[in-house]
């Protein structure tokens, strides 16, 4: 086999576009989004000259890596071995200090409570091992790897709101009852998406991404991006809904021979003036306000959300769950099988997973990063110094 150092982008892009095992990180598009990292792009081509498997590689500063990659049949003893070797060999000649792999192979396959797991592929630990690596481990904290390890996915070959479960329906119908719309966006929707990503920010203290970020995103994949945003306008529906509360108390006055209906009446009575508090809670402008949004990207026959944010002002009207759900449907009716929701914990034990779990939802679980050090000096400063700065800066912002 002829290992490929300069691999044409037509060429890369097209295999990974193809293959069963690729991934949107794996595209060109990506490393240009990634603008602090370079990028090379490798092949590994059979007796015929047919590409057997690629990997985008972003370099920076000594570290060399793959996300979701290399692309290949993992069940290729003598692929994935030749071609790792070829990698390791190419990165010493062009002075690499560590390699980092995270390939995308599923471990197991699990329900949304994280039971009844299915394995899958249980040599590609042998097979990185053989070739220099060291496994990291099967942990289950999110932020222990670049990439999540666990990530949770819906089936989208039904359309959603088929397949929620009773309550998740209701929530999801309450938000457009409290006038929540939701639109999809464009690059001149990015104000609003960064004002629920600064509030996610905020309320989680984390930092996600910028405007500039987003932008470029947005530019490099173009039509595969989508961005839904949602919205109320407090002021309208206000008055829309004191509106109906005088129009059901009208209708009560001349009910009393009907009993049924004024039940009824009372229950609608009882939930307009729910939503009338609910809304006087919230600063009333005569502008739409934005309630949530969500970011996602199509590859193939699949889709992941990768950032999502929202204002907890609205919490209490479910826009969020309203958003899921209309992605999701979009999804649907657009060919997608199978939307991520991103990564979760491995015991499922957090907020975020719990939300997650209501959308349908399946457990994957990757097996992880491989990697090998190519320096001694950079293993250390990596694996020792480099977590020691993040724990004291972690507990430094705390103080």
């Amino acid at each position: 086999m002829k290992f490929v150092e300069n691999l044409t982008i037509p060429q890369h892009d097209g295999f990974v576009s193809r293959h069963p095992n690729g991934h949107f990180m794996q595209l060109s598009d990506w490393g240009s989004v990634k603008t602090e990292w370079l990028t090379r792009h490798v092949a590994l081509l059979n007796e015929k000259g047919e590409i057997k498997a690629v990997a985008q590689i972003l370099t920076r500063k000594g570290m060399w890596y793959i996300p979701r990659g290399p692309v290949m049949d993992y069940t290729d003893n003598d692929l994935v071995t030749t071609f790792l070797l070829h990698i390791n060999n190419y990165a010493i000649r062009h002075h690499a200090k560590y390699i980092k792999i995270d390939p995308p192979v599923i471990r197991t396959y699990a329900n949304g409570n994280g039971l009844n797991a299915t394995k899958h592929n249980s040599q590609i630990v042998d097979q990185f091992i053989v070739c220099g690596y060291e496994h990291q481990g099967f942990s289950l904290e999110m932020n222990s790897t670049v990439q999540p390890r666990y990530n949770m996915v819906t089936d989208t070959s039904k359309d959603i709101l088929e397949i929620l479960d009773k309550k998740t329906r209701r929530l999801v119908r309450d938000a457009y009852k409290k006038h929540i719309t939701i639109t999809k966006g464009d690059i001149s929707d990015l104000d609003d998406f960064m004002h629920v990503i600064h509030c996610t920010e905020k309320r989680q203290g984390i930092h996600l991404r910028n405007k500039t970020y987003f932008e470029t995103l947005m530019k490099k994949f173009g039509d595969k991006v989508n961005l839904y945003i949602a919205r109320i306008n407090v002021h309208d529906s206000l008055k829309h809904e004191e509106t109906r509360k005088v129009e059901i108390e009208e209708e009560l006055k001349h009910c009393h021979s009907a009993p049924k209906k004024a039940r009824k009446l009372l229950e609608q009575l009882e939930s307009v003036n729910r939503t009338i508090a609910q809304l006087c809670e919230i600063e009333t402008t005569k502008e739409p306000q934005v309630v949530c949004g969500a970011l996602s990207i199509r590859h193939g026959n699949k889709e992941e959300i990768l950032y999502a944010g929202n204002d907890e002002r609205f919490a209490k009207f479910s826009g969020q769950y309203a958003v899921f759900a209309h992605l999701m449907s979009e999804s649907h009716k657009n060919g997608i099988k199978e939307v991520s929701m991103g990564g979760v914990t491995g015991d499922l034990s957090d907020s975020l997973s719990k939300f997650k779990s209501k959308f349908a939802t399946q457990v994957i679980e990757y097996y992880g990063e491989f990697d090998l050090p190519l320096s001694k000096t950079y293993d250390y400063l990596y694996n020792k110094v480099l977590p020691m700065y993040r724990k004291f800066r972690k507990s430094f912002k705390r103080t």
